[in-house]
């Protein structure tokens, strides 16, 4: 976020702007490292049954049986999705980098783009991909 108080209409509608498309992506990441954490509890859980003589295939058939009209994902066929679905094949969130846009802009010095919410020039693009690449590379000290 921008620092200092907007003055000026321009500044004034910069900041309702970024407020209304304010990043989300902190509740994203919440939540998929909660769905990391509940994956590898399942998978823990499955190799204690394991070792009392379990299959995996046992297990995925009862809990198929069980969780029948209780899963309301889908996949992108919208054909709902399968216990062994929701397990396997899931990425194991270990590390989150997070890189800022512009964050440490003061207002009045702030390149910002008054028109963001619906210029998508190609020059305006461009400079986001820059200015991205830019970020990336200070934060993470490419």
């Amino acid at each position: 976020m921008e620092k200092g108080i907007p003055v000026d209409p321009d500044s004034i509608n910069n900041r309702v702007q970024n407020v209304l498309f304010h990043d989300k992506s902190k509740y994203d990441e919440k939540v998929t490292t909660m769905i990391s954490d509940y994956i590898n509890v399942i998978k823990v859980l499955m190799q204690i049954a394991n070792e009392r003589g379990i299959s995996d295939s046992d297990i995925y058939s009862r809990l198929n049986c069980e969780m029948e009209n209780k899963i309301v994902s889908s996949d992108r066929r919208e054909k709902t999705r399968c216990v062994k679905d929701l397990i396997q094949g899931r990425v194991n969130v270990r590390k989150i980098q997070r890189i800022g846009y512009s964050e440490d802009q003061h207002l009045n010095s702030c390149n910002d783009i008054f028109d963001k919410a619906f210029n998508f020039s190609g020059i305006t693009i461009n400079e986001l991909i820059k200015q991205g690449y830019e970020d990336t590379c200070i934060k993470c000290k490419f």
